[in-house]
């Protein structure tokens, strides 16, 4: 029977019921958008992260570029990130600043606090560290260097619903936080919706202002702004799946420990590097691996589908060849796009499978060694 890498079928099956009498309600009273179930899910992702605030958006990619506008960038201004994430933390930033990349840690895959203090220059007026793949990036020292600097600190918590340091989550750090629902994510939606998170009332207030064509009154608008509302149907989804969030992370990270017990011996398959203290909450289970190709060829032979993410780091993509970089620039991003390969690991998928593939993988680097 074949694996899949990702399969939403059991979390669709734990809400499907209710959620069926949801929309036949919101369809008979014709709710689309905006409305009770938005309210309703703001205010419960806002406790859930433990901030003042939440905005609830159109996508993770327009609560970035909304924080951002709402921190003040402006054109001119220089916004530090890493090159090792999906290109939405660049668009955002290059659609309202300048983005200017920094290396990566090679353990945790996470941005380099070292690596973006010696890309910091007077231009400089934001940070937005990626937690990549659900691992808290190193909050504390990017937050001494904002403090530091007077830089805004924008999260891309895209990856991260429900990660911490400590007690604290993710997305409670920053000035202002950006989370995408996209169906895949630890917390989906059933198409794309996001959500800002804040405890800063001007940067909330600025958000909510920019969702909504900078709409104050009806047909009265402030300012320019944007259409990055939040869907009524999204937010009945979420509102059913927030409840049960925290015991499918756990699942999660039951299914990554199995994976990091059973291959630990391997110095072929090396896993983020999670600091104590810190919780990952494994949107996915990455490793950087030798023989990438063959790796992921036995698998798929064995019917075990593996995905490989951000195979080209964004500096050398041609969409930002503009910017005129080269291959070598950020050495470290590099050798995690080259190597870096994800496992299945979603809730519904089984500690018996997580063992079938593990004991395929010690499988292929036992002949490995013999050949």
């Amino acid at each position: 029977m074949k694996i899949q890498f990702l399969d939403l079928s059991h979390q669709t099956r734990e809400i499907q019921t209710q959620l069926l009498d949801e929309l036949k309600t919101l369809i008979n009273q014709n709710r689309f958008i905006g409305g009770a179930e938005v309210e309703r899910f703001e205010t419960s992702f806002a406790h859930f992260c433990g901030t003042e605030t939440c905005v609830a958006l159109n996508s993770g990619t327009d609560a970035l570029r909304l924080g951002l506008l709402a921190c003040g960038i402006k054109p001119e201004d220089e916004v530090i990130t890493s090159p090792f994430t999906f290109i939405a933390t660049a668009e955002a930033i290059s659609q309202t600043g300048i983005p200017v990349f920094a290396d990566v840690d090679l353990d945790t895959f996470n941005l380099s606090a070292e690596s973006v203090q010696s890309r910091i220059s007077d231009k400089t007026r934001a940070i937005v560290p990626v937690h990549i793949f659900g691992l808290p990036a190193d909050m504390m020292a990017f937050g001494a260097l904002a403090a530091e600097e007077g830089l805004a600190l924008v999260e891309d918590a895209c990856q991260a619903h429900g990660a911490a340091i400590g007690e604290k989550k993710v997305g409670s750090f920053g000035n202002a936080a950006a989370f995408s629902f996209y169906p895949s994510k630890n917390l989906g939606a059933f198409g794309d919706a996001g959500a800002a998170t804040t405890s800063d009332g001007e940067c909330a207030s600025m958000i909510r202002l920019l969702r909504n064509h900078g709409q104050t009154g009806p047909y009265f608008h402030q300012r320019e702004g944007f259409n990055s509302r939040m869907d009524t149907f999204q937010a009945a989804v979420l509102n059913l799946k927030l409840p049960l969030l925290e015991r499918w992370n756990e699942e999660r990270q039951r299914l990554a420990g199995i994976y990091r017990d059973e291959l630990k011996s391997l110095n072929e398959v090396l896993f983020q590097k999670v600091t104590e203290g810190y919780s990952h909450v494994f949107h996915l289970v990455a490793a950087l691996v030798e023989d990438r190709r063959d790796l992921r060829k036995f698998l798929s032979e064995h019917r075990v589908e593996t995905n490989i993410v951000y195979p080209t780091p964004i500096h050398l993509l041609p969409a930002y060849r503009h910017l005129g970089h080269r291959e070598g620039d950020f050495p470290n991003a590099e050798e995690v796009s080259r190597r870096v390969l994800c496992f299945p690991a979603y809730p519904g998928l089984g500690d018996d499978k997580v063992f079938e593939i593990a004991t395929l993988i010690r499988r292929f680097y036992s002949r490995s060694r013999a050949e």
